[in-house]
């Protein structure tokens, strides 16, 4: 597991020169465990099932077995406490800073946006996503 977050930048690089909206979808999930040969990815309720679609999990298997090689399966699964990115803000809010918590809410709330916004945009794509 440890292997596979070492090189998640470069999994979530290898995803977006195939579809971009997946990556932005990674971009909110966290390397979770890894059991055998199935990398299981934890990530908010709105997103799982947005991520478990079938060719969205070709796009991370493709690009797990171009960056560490192998076959792989994926899993995504709910996390209860999701945060997509640690930040000082975010620290602060672990912390019970109020103000801190309501800066972390705004930056999930604009990451959801983000991911939301991408994936209206896969809709509009004529070439399938593929890039």
């Amino acid at each position: 597991m440890a292997e596979v977050r070492l090189v998640w930048t470069e999994v979530l690089k290898a995803v977006a020169t195939r579809n971009r909206p997946t990556q932005a979808l990674l971009l909110n999930a966290t390397v979770q465990d890894l059991n055998g040969s199935t990398l299981v990815l934890s990530m908010p309720p709105w997103l799982v099932k947005q991520l478990a679609q079938r060719r969205r999990l070709d796009f991370v298997r493709d690009a797990l077995r171009k960056v560490l090689g192998g076959e792989w399966d994926v899993q995504c699964v709910e996390a209860a406490r999701c945060r997509p990115v640690t930040t000082s803000i975010e620290a602060g809010a672990a912390d019970g800073d109020a103000a801190a918590q309501l800066d972390a809410q705004f930056v999930w709330d604009e990451q959801a946006a983000v991911a939301g916004a991408a994936i209206g945009s896969e809709e509009n794509d004529t070439d399938g996503g593929q890039r």
